[in-house]
C-alpha cells in the first residue's frame, strides 16, 4: 500500500480501526457469513467513492447482503465509509433519499 500524502491520514481511519468499529457496532452474526470476510480491505475501502468491480461482484453473491445493507443504511456517527452491500457511500445516500 502506498504511503498516504501528508495531511490525509487523519481523514481516513486505519483499516484495522474500521474492522474493530464494525465488530463493535454491528451486533449481528451476519458478518460471519459475509462473502467479503477475508477479502482485501482495499476492495471495500477504496480511496475514492467508487465501487471496484470485484467488490460489487463479491457483494452480489453474498448471503448477508440484506443485513449488510440494513447496517449500512442505519444512522452512524460518523457516517460509515467504504463499500457496503455493493454500494458506495454516495449510492447509499441516494438510496436513503429515494426511500425516505
Amino acid at each position: 500500500m502506498a504511503a498516504e500524502p501528508s495531511g490525509t491520514a487523519a481523514a481516513r481511519p486505519a483499516p484495522g480501526a474500521l474492522t474493530a468499529r464494525i465488530a463493535e457496532t454491528s451486533g449481528g452474526d451476519w458478518r460471519r457469513d459475509a462473502a467479503c470476510r477475508g477479502e482485501p480491505l482495499e476492495l471495500f475501502f477504496p480511496r475514492l467513492d467508487v465501487v471496484p468491480d470485484e467488490a460489487r461482484r463479491i457483494c452480489t453473491t453474498c448471503p448477508a447482503v440484506t443485513a449488510c445493507l440494513e447496517y449500512a443504511l442505519a444512522p452512524h456517527v460518523p457516517p460509515i465509509i467504504g463499500v457496503w452491500a455493493g454500494l458506495s457511500a454516495s449510492e447509499r445516500r441516494r438510496l436513503k433519499r429515494q426511500v425516505a
